[in-house]
Formats: C-alpha cells, sequence, structure tokens
C-alpha cells in the first residue's frame, strides 16, 4: 500500500497573473516489497505543469522505495491570467510496480490548491 501526501509551496497561487507554485509529492511504501513508483498528477483546466503552454497532465517518476521508507518528488504548477480565485482540485495516482514490471498496487489522492487575489484571504 502507497500513502501519497501532497503538499505545496507557496501555499497558494495568485489569481489572474503567471505565478507558479511547486507541489512535493511524498510517497510512502507500507508494503512488504521493494517498489518501483511513479504518480501522475492531472490538474484542472486552469492550471498547468508546464509555463509555456496548457499541460493538464503528466507523470513523475519517484523511484525504487522500500518497505516502509518514503520519497518525494516534485513539480511545478503555474497559473496565468486566466486562472480566478477559488479551491482547484488536482489528482494524483499513485502506481507500484513489482520487479516484474507489473502494476502491484495503484493508489488514488485528490488534493486541492487554493488561488487568491493579490491581498485577499
Amino acid at each position: 500500500m502507497l500513502k501519497i501526501t501532497p503538499r505545496f509551496y507557496p501555499v497558494r497561487v495568485i489569481a489572474f497573473i503567471r505565478n507558479e507554485t511547486e507541489m512535493d509529492i511524498s510517497v510512502e511504501n507500507r508494503g512488504s516489497e521493494t517498489y518501483w513508483v511513479e504518480t501522475d498528477v492531472i490538474l484542472p483546466e486552469e492550471l498547468s505543469l508546464s509555463a509555456e503552454k496548457q499541460l493538464r497532465s503528466g507523470r513523475l517518476r519517484i523511484g525504487m522505495i522500500p518497505p516502509n521508507e518514503t520519497k518525494t518528488s516534485r513539480c511545478k504548477i503555474y497559473a496565468n491570467s486566466q486562472t480566478c480565485p477559488g479551491l482547484y482540485r488536482i489528482g494524483i495516482i499513485g502506481y507500484s510496480f513489482n520487479k516484474e514490471g507489473v502494476i502491484a498496487r495503484k493508489e488514488e489522492t485528490k488534493t486541492e490548491l487554493r488561488c487568491a487575489r493579490v491581498g485577499g484571504k
């Protein structure tokens, strides 16, 4: 079983301007075997994984995780002039591959990224 924990720094993006936040995805292997782990990140239309174009989904390679250990990977999330204030739901799907390269487990989690006006709450 995988435990997926996302965190943002800074904790929000600013509405109506180009800016970014970094999302850390920590994955803990709660299983009894070592797994290769990858995660898919799925964003709403208003956000992107690329500063240059609209990219709503991507895959992060977390790496080999022994039992009861945690590894972290990072990606940037970009807002733009069309990003309005509000909460944006982000989907994260974790895949653990066994030594044969077969998906042993699939875990899904969701998180929310807050977008606020400059000087707003």
